[in-house]
């Protein structure tokens, strides 16, 4: 088998892995909304150990694939560039780029032993160029502005998956506007739009509701924190709009303690 026809079997046994991976995390995130709903806790810590030991699961099956395939001959720098550029082929269109990439990486690190590290062989810096990856479903809501904020935002949580009531929606709604109004103020009576990313993010004993406020010369992001008490919801905390732009993946959204809190519920 030539070198390249090795560098194409190679990256196509990563990605396949990666996919691998990813579909029985998917499996485990599938029940995040009823665990939170239901106050399993010791479910939500169980899944999230899950979903860690499949990755690290994956990376192994495959590494320990690839050293089978592979002798001492193919460690060579020529060799591993090609199998860089073929997996980059494969990325091309493809949806879950970022992850993919990652899982690469671990599977070099594997492989390797953590030795021989070098930023040409490895994906430092994403090699699709910040492109958005193509869903087959739109990732956002959007509200256009009808009949004020209050309005606009009850259609928002409207929309969300939850299967349980709010604990006192007009009340929430009454603090969120206020908070918008003291923040954006003139903005407001302006024709803006709300656009919301359709699943809640589910983390812990929280969900997060993680969206924008679009005006024709401003945007501002935002993110909104759910919790369930006895079987009924109430939102939690906004999140400040300056402190949002700086999350910009979901681990960032593990750190609690950037979310400026409003008072809690009994």
């Amino acid at each position: 088998m030539t070198q390249d026809a090795m560098a194409q079997l190679v990256a196509n046994t990563i990605l396949q892995g990666s996919d691998a991976m990813y579909g029985r995390f998917l499996d485990v995130t599938s029940g995040a909304q009823e665990r939170f709903e239901q106050q399993d806790w010791q479910s939500v810590q169980l899944a999230l150990k899950t979903r860690i030991q499949f990755y690290d699961h994956h990376v192994g099956l495959v590494s320990q694939q690839l050293r089978a395939m592979l002798g001492k001959e193919h460690a060579t720098r020529s060799f591993l560039m090609a199998v860089k550029a073929a997996y980059i082929k494969l990325l091309d269109d493809y949806p879950r780029y970022d992850i993919a990439e990652s899982f690469f990486n671990s599977v070099y690190c594997r492989i390797f032993e953590h030795r021989n590290i070098r930023r040409d062989k490895l994906f430092v810096q994403s090699a699709q160029g910040g492109r958005i990856p193509k869903y087959p479903t739109p990732l956002l809501r959007r509200f256009q502005s009808q009949a004020g904020i209050y309005a606009t935002l009850e259609r928002m949580l409207d929309s969300t998956p939850f299967t349980l009531p709010w604990r006192d929606k007009t009340s929430d709604l009454k603090r969120i506007t206020q908070i918008l109004q003291a923040r954006f103020g003139p903005q407001l009576t302006m024709s803006f739009t709300l656009e919301m990313v359709r699943q809640p993010f589910f983390r812990n004993k929280g969900a997060y509701l993680i969206g924008s406020s679009i005006w024709p010369i401003n945007a501002a992001p935002w993110c909104y924190r759910s919790r369930f008490l006895s079987k009924v919801s109430s939102i939690l905390m906004p999140a400040s709009p300056t402190v949002m732009t700086s999350v910009s993946c979901s681990a960032s959204l593990a750190r609690i303690s950037w979310f400026t809190p409003l008072s809690l519920r009994p």
